[in-house]
């Protein structure tokens, strides 16, 4: 037991009190049990940062009762659980350590991890409505109102103070600026060209980012008093707010009119949505959202208690977006619920503005704010470009106030294979908010050498009298690996093969390795937990990993098959099958699915062909180092976040990796 001394300090301030005539206060030494709990709570945390996730569950779940006010020890537990495939008590626990708002960024991208690596995921939370603000460098300080997305990456500005319309490109040039328009409000795309309402000038004009204005339709004939926006319907018809007159009209691309809507209905109206063949309406008035049939007919009201009064609308693959003029964005999704939320950041309601907004092909959300031009980018709500997680972290102390950061971080596409072709330029570390470089990138897939494979043999009866069978495929399937590649390790005695001679009975099988080797028994009665130990051991290889298992599809069921799923693609790690017999194919088959794996029957297979399938598996990991800024000594044993992002779709946007604090 930890001893407690009262320092000089401490006896001389306890004297005065004495001396003073003042109560003196009570002094509790800290609970013995509870240091223990924190200390084996610091070893667990270490254990899942060197990938040994049984061991650092186990800690965490003993001391759980003690320290369960530590958020940050739940969100480690959490994802102990998540690498062990028990992903609905990790999901639990995200949720719990989610409220503390210093750790909730990290939380936030456990969960979705989780949520994106789970086929079968629709009892795990949603992000739907979460956006992530981005900087853009560029069209700031010239005041941008009405944007829009033109495709391929490319922006559209409106800018009223100058009378103008701006294209940029997705790295931020400015391709052209053409001028000569009072007041441009809103802005259509169609067919790589804008169409802009010019609400001083009662006119709406159509650009190209090359040749400027190519069209200009006068709207004063058509007795339309301030043109507010626009929207272009699929049969490119123009559907312009005329917020003078209340109404909503649509014209042909040469300015005749087709028709009017809403004049009986509409007070305020801002901005305007064809989906289909119905159109939408924001009334700010009114504060409602309308929609219409192009005939005129009111079909449905959406409203919300905290929606005030509507300026923006935008679809969305999944439903639209609203903007009201206080800057706060409400996404529809269920159109018979109304409103579901506020859309978010990871950390608080995203702000925008009172111009309107633009989504891009990408579903980034962009807008103006009189000012500057922002954008935000969308969290998806099903599958991402990449899965992405940091397994690995360290620090190092350098030069007397520099260091360097070593992350080991894996990527997955939305189907859990590996992705093994990011270039160094995909990367960036992000630590306090800043961008740190260089930071050298070394592409652990891209290297054949070091591979990691465990071969696992049943102890069965049934695999008993086909021993040698199996010996005359067992031993060509290893020489022709090791003749791929000379560096690769393959586990036999040192994993869960059994090495040893098969004509032993059973019993006399498990009484022998019990007595020294006690994890190869479990093969013969529980397939699952073998498995998963395998899984786990071979996680920490940096490089290619992946398990040959024979069986007879023995003491395999549903809830094994789903663990084992999940654990092999969240480690990345594939489960090749030898089936011999017909016991439980179906299950066996769909593991091999689930992990990104192979099924084979043994015996109607060429080892050939199977050799050829691990010789292609990938880690999908890469070690990134990054020079480091050590912390102020004040600040020395916090925790910090440190973010790692990739680059997809545009140069100009980012998919967040995740968090580690350390």
């Amino acid at each position: 037991m930890k001893k407690y001394i009262l320092t000089s300090a401490v006896v001389i301030a306890i004297t005065a009190l004495i001396l003073s005539g003042k109560k003196i206060p009570m002094i509790f030494p800290p609970d013995p049990s509870i240091v223990v709990a924190q200390d084996e709570s610091k070893i667990a945390i270490q254990n899942i940062i060197d990938m040994k996730y049984s061991l650092a569950a186990a800690i965490l779940q003993k001391n759980h009762d003690k320290l369960s006010g530590d958020f940050t020890l739940r969100r480690w537990y959490g994802r102990a659980l998540m690498h062990l495939g028990e992903w609905e008590e990790a999901a639990r626990f995200f949720a719990i350590a989610s409220y503390d708002s210093t750790i909730r960024g990290a939380v936030d991208a456990d969960m979705e991890r989780l949520r994106f690596l789970d086929k079968d995921g629709s009892h795990l939370a949603s992000n739907l409505g979460l956006w992530e603000r981005l900087k853009v460098n560029y069209a700031g300080g010239i005041g941008v109102e009405s944007v829009e997305s033109i495709g391929a990456g490319a922006i559209a500005t409106a800018i009223p103070s100058r009378g103008s319309v701006a294209f940029w490109s997705p790295s931020g040039k400015k391709i052209s600026e053409f001028f000569g328009m009072g007041r441009p409000s809103a802005l259509a795309a169609h067919e790589g060209k804008v169409w802009a309402a010019d609400m001083a000038g009662e006119r709406v004009i159509r650009l190209s980012p090359d040749r400027g204005i190519e069209i200009s339709l006068e709207l004063s004939k058509l007795n339309v008093h301030g043109a507010r926006g626009l929207d272009i319907d699929d049969d490119g018809f123009l559907w312009v707010i005329d917020f003078g007159g209340r109404r909503v009209i649509r014209i042909k691309q040469d300015g005749t009119l087709v028709s009017e809507i809403g004049r009986d209905v509409l007070r305020a109206p801002s901005a305007v949505l064809c989906i289909g063949k119905e159109i939408l309406i924001a009334e700010t008035e009114l504060g409602k959202v309308l929609r219409f049939d192009r005939n005129g007919r009111l079909l449905r009201e959406y409203t919300n208690p905290k929606l005030q009064a509507p300026v923006g609308l935008e679809k969305i693959s999944d439903g639209f977006l609203v903007q009201d003029k206080n800057g706060r964005v409400y996404i529809l999704y269920n159109e018979e619920n109304g409103f579901l939320t506020q859309i978010r950041t990871k950390d608080a309601p995203l702000i925008t503005s009172k111009f309107g907004i633009a989504i891009d092909e990408h579903e980034n959300l962009w807008w103006g704010d009189g000012i500057n031009l922002n954008t935000s980018r969308r969290v998806p709500a099903d599958k991402p470009m990449h899965i992405v997680n940091i397994l690995r972290t360290e620090a190092k102390r350098g030069l007397v106030e520099e260091g360097r950061i070593n992350l080991l971080v894996s990527i997955l596409d939305e189907n859990g294979r590996a992705l093994d072709k990011l270039d160094d330029e995909a990367f960036r570390v992000i630590y306090k908010k800043e961008q740190i470089f260089p930071i050298r990138i070394e592409n652990l897939s891209q290297t054949l050498s070091g591979r990691r494979y465990a071969l696992l043999i049943e102890a069965s009866d049934a695999m008993l009298p086909l021993y040698d069978s199996i010996k005359k495929f067992v031993e060509p399937f290893i020489s022709n690996l090791r003749a791929e590649d000379k560096t690769m390790v393959i586990e036999i005695r040192d994993t869960f093969s059994i090495a040893r001679d098969f004509t032993y009975s059973s019993q006399l099988i498990e009484e022998a390795v019990s007595r020294d080797f006690n994890r190869v028994s479990a093969i013969d009665v529980k397939p699952a937990e073998a498995l998963a130990f395998a899984i786990e051991t071979l996680a920490p290889t940096d490089y290619g990993r992946a398990i040959v298992w024979l069986t007879s599809g023995a003491g395999i069921d549903d809830s094994a098959v789903l663990k084992l799923g999940r654990m092999s693609i969240v480690n990345q790690t594939p489960i090749i099958i030898l089936h011999i017999g017909d016991e439980n194919r179906m299950l066996l088959e769909i593991l091999a699915k689930k992990s990104n794996g192979g099924y084979f029957r043994l015996f109607d297979s060429n080892y050939r062909e199977i050799s050829k399938l691990l010789s292609e598996i990938k880690s999908g990991r890469y070690r990134i180092t990054a020079p480091l800024t050590l912390p102020e000594p004040s600040d020395r044993g916090k925790w910090f976040d440190v973010t790692c992002e990739v680059r997809y779709y545009t140069e100009t946007a980012f998919d967040k990796l995740g968090y580690f604090a350390f």
